[in-house]
């Protein structure tokens, strides 16, 4: 998004004052979010729900490779929730793209047997039940108006309106965005 809107000078600019930080490399963010509390870095540029699984437990939105991690270390790794882990989520300033606001999109196959099954799980997904798991357990903002956000979580309007403007759709102009990351030594 950043060369999107800030053009490739500026993107390649920004890329090399963060390259010249050396940062360190997680496997993902969770393990990032651990090193972050433990002191290890000072700065975790991630998604807020990873701080509030910390602080305040709750399921995990996506695979983070537990399974891996436990034939590796032969055990899985205890997870606890730390209320006074020295760790916050902060916000840009309104419109900066670190405040990025993205939604989680699903659909019906056309080619589906099971359009009908389908739909009602689209419905689930979108009812009060399954939006109030998700602002509580999952410490996801909801997608539909008037379900409630947790006290240490923005409300939803405020969170959205720190979001910058953009074509969603132009996110997948990937291969400019990949070319100017070679370019500049990353990947």
């Amino acid at each position: 998004m950043l060369r999107l809107r800030e053009g490739e000078d500026e993107t390649a600019r920004w890329l090399n004052g963060i390259s010249e930080l050396n940062p360190k490399s997680y496997t993902s963010n969770t393990p990032m979010i651990r090193a972050l509390a433990a002191g290890e870095i000072d700065v975790a540029l991630t998604n807020h729900y990873y701080v509030h699984r910390l602080k305040h437990g709750g399921a995990e939105g996506e695979y983070e490779g537990h399974e891996e991690e436990e034939e590796e270390h032969g055990e899985e790794e205890e997870e606890s929730v730390r209320p006074s882990a020295p760790v916050e989520t902060y916000h840009f300033a309104d419109g900066d793209p670190g405040n990025l606001a993205l939604v989680t999109g699903a659909g019906i196959l056309s080619t589906s047997n099971q359009s009908e099954e389908a739909r009602q799980f689209l419905e689930f997904l979108v009812s009060e039940q399954s939006q109030s798991y998700a602002a509580d357990q999952v410490h996801e903002y909801p997608v539909i108006p008037g379900t409630d956000v947790p006290d240490y979580m923005l409300p939803v309007d405020e969170a959205l309106s720190l979001s910058p403007e953009f074509e969603p759709g132009r996110l997948s102009e990937l291969e400019p965005t990949l070319k100017l990351l070679r370019d500049q030594g990353i990947i």
